[in-house]
């Protein structure tokens, strides 16, 4: 009778484990399924307050006694200033991140046990893993560049802007943009996943990480980045190396981009070359070191202690196919990626 007690039981577990799975599953890719339609929203806006440019100008030739021609005019030139497009886009891309954000708080079953885990924790052997993970996505960086420069797209993204507009965009891709993305990818996706398993965590919230980032190229980098990323929050619980990672990585990504704009192209190839070359020796000789004395290049990771009961990969693949939003996310994906290459 306790035998099939106890089966029972662990039968139950099971089941109640793959419901809550499946609901949490849910509410990670609706939410970044609504962030990718956010990401549009900028250029929603624009397009909107662009319509309604006419009506706009009337009221506002009313109000402010202007000639309509005049109204109309001083409409067009705000909505394309340096102080509005800086606005818009740090509104929304906030908004891009705050909703989904919210709605995995709201809706997963397994909650992470912190949802802002700032704490300031570096992962074991840091130095090496620094070096590991530096010289393993510039590289990847780099060679993405030079393979698939021409599949860059021009069209679908933000309106060209001032000294402005091109400061704050700066400032949100170094500073801004790393601990949003950490705490929304690490913290909220990597941490309701977590809960069943780290390695299915770390492949999932890298994989949407990667994909939310829809130019095929800079998918591959942000994938890279995001395992790197994962496996930082793993050892340490907190994003604040993470944080530090992505901001050194969009900081000399930012660098690449305004180096190759304003200097010659040749003598920039080369220079990043032969810096991706050095990391990438610095980082062989660590590997080879660390296989030499027989430790472990990176610290690894163990799935940590949970009152949820674990179950087969099987399962978890199934539960991430069966899902409605994991197709809807995936169907978003493919259409920014079609909207970016038009």
């Amino acid at each position: 009778m306790a035998f099939e007690a106890q089966r029972e039981a662990n039968s139950y577990a099971a089941s109640r484990v793959k419901a809550e799975l499946g609901h949490d599953i849910s509410a990670v890719f609706a939410a970044a399924a609504l962030m990718l339609i956010l990401l549009y929203l900028g250029q929603g806006m624009l397009l909107l307050l662009e319509w309604i440019a006419e009506p706009a100008a009337d009221v506002f030739s009313r109000l402010l006694s202007l000639d309509r021609a005049e109204a109309l005019a001083q409409y067009r030139d705000f909505l394309r200033s340096d102080l509005f497009l800086a606005a818009l886009e740090f509104v929304c891309y906030a908004v891009s991140l705050i909703l989904p954000f919210l709605l995995i708080k709201r809706f997963a079953r397994q909650k992470p046990k912190r949802f802002f885990p700032l704490a300031a924790r570096m992962p074991e052997k840091s130095a090496m893993f620094f070096s590991f993970a530096a010289g393993i996505t510039l590289a990847v960086n780099f060679l993405c560049a030079l393979l698939f420069e021409r599949f860059y797209p021009s069209a679908g993204q933000s309106p060209a802007g001032g000294p402005v507009y091109e400061i704050v965009s700066a400032v949100m891709i170094v500073f801004i943009a790393p601990v949003g993305e950490e705490l929304f990818f690490r913290g909220a996706v990597y941490g309701v996943l977590s809960r069943y398993s780290q390695s299915m965590a770390v492949f999932v919230s890298a994989l949407v990480f990667g994909l939310a980032h829809r130019n095929p190229p800079q998918v591959i980098n942000a994938f890279v980045l995001g395992i790197f990323l994962a496996i930082a929050y793993a050892n340490t619980g907190s994003v604040t190396t993470c944080v530090f990672i992505h901001m050194f990585n969009n900081a000399v990504s930012l660098i690449v981009q305004y180096s190759a704009e304003y200097m010659f192209y040749e003598l920039f190839a080369a220079a990043v070359g032969l810096c991706v070359m050095a990391v990438g020796a610095f980082t062989a000789v660590r590997l080879i070191i660390a296989a030499v004395r027989r430790r472990r290049a990176i610290a690894v990771f163990d799935d940590e202690a949970t009152d949820v009961p674990r179950i087969g990969r099987r399962t978890y693949i199934f539960a991430f196919c069966k899902n409605p939003f994991v197709w809807i996310f995936a169907a978003l994906t493919a259409a920014g990626v079609w909207v970016m290459y038009l």
